[in-house]
């Protein structure tokens, strides 16, 4: 074989096979390409497959692509091309009802608001896959949202809900619930119909205690009920310790000053925050040895 030969073929087999597996390697280890368009997402597909989706609706990394509105009155010149609205900070007091008209909606940010209700209306967003509903002063949500089966992120912490709406149990894609600093009191049996469910933020609320159902939340990996001053800590740190996937556990500001040994159940625990409790020394050592794998903020 020919030395110009034996180059071709190294450079077929080796180098171009290498630079296909280098380019895929920059594409999932560069965080950077998620930071194109700054939307506030901690999901980013996690673990779902683009297949999965109907083929009008988009992966994360092609949303980030999409033009994101931020007047309504513009997005609904061309409503079937609206992907993103972005309405935060507008000082919006209701639910602007035209936003329905926008079928198409993947993402919809409506953070930073006066908002008080969320309307029937929303269930005509059917594709809708992210929606942040953070800071604002909301008391009453359509058990309709139940609808959105695509929805992927809820974002509903910083408003005034005393309660969670039976019907998120329908919502079957969700994989990330954030209800802080509310005021809800407990949390619904409904949760253990969400099957994707990777984190649940329930910190700063009013809970007392925790349903013995959060035992089947089999996909969980984060839980944060911080700065739940009310909860029963040994009964509630018992059901926790069933818990078997959890990764990370934050329960900061709880008045903690025992950790049962139920907590070294969590096999796969890889983070644990108890800041700004109670414990002693002695306490945090002992802790230490039943759970020394796991890096624990104290």
């Amino acid at each position: 074989m020919s030395d110009r030969k034996k180059d071709a073929n190294i450079l077929f087999r080796v180098v171009f096979p290498l630079l296909v597996l280098g380019g895929i390697a920059y594409v999932v280890f560069n965080p950077n390409l998620f930071n194109a368009v700054k939307l506030p997402s901690a999901i980013k597909d996690m673990g779902v497959s683009s297949d999965a989706l109907p083929k009008d609706m988009l992966s994360w990394s092609e949303l980030e692509k999409q033009k994101r509105y931020t007047d309504l009155d513009e997005a609904l010149k061309q409503p079937n091309d609206v992907k993103i609205l972005d309405l935060s900070g507008q000082h919006l007091k209701h639910f602007p009802k035209d936003i329905a008209l926008l079928t198409n909606l993947q993402i919809l940010d409506l953070q930073n608001n006066r908002l008080q209700d969320i309307p029937n209306e929303i269930q005509n967003l059917n594709k809708l896959q992210y929606l942040y509903l953070r800071k604002n002063q909301i008391t009453k949500i359509t058990p309709r949202v139940g609808n959105l089966t695509y929805l992927k992120q809820l974002d509903l912490s910083g408003n005034q809900l005393v309660s969670l709406f039976q019907e998120v149990g329908s919502i079957v894609a969700l994989q990330e619930l954030d209800i802080t600093d509310n005021k809800i009191i407990r949390l619904p049996d409904e949760l253990t119909k969400l099957k994707h469910l990777k984190i649940l933020r329930a910190g700063s609320n009013a809970l007392s205690e925790l349903p013995k159902s959060v035992t089947q939340l089999d996909s969980l990996e984060t839980f944060d009920i911080s700065r739940n001053t009310t909860l029963s800590i040994r009964p509630s740190l018992e059901l926790v310790g069933k818990m078997k996937n959890l990764r990370r556990l934050e329960m900061r500001n709880m008045g903690i000053v025992h950790v049962p040994n139920a907590i070294s159940h969590l096999s796969n625990l890889k983070n644990l925050n108890l800041q700004g409790n109670k414990l002693t020394e002695t306490e945090k050592k002992e802790l230490k040895k039943i759970i020394a794998n796991v890096d624990v903020d104290f």
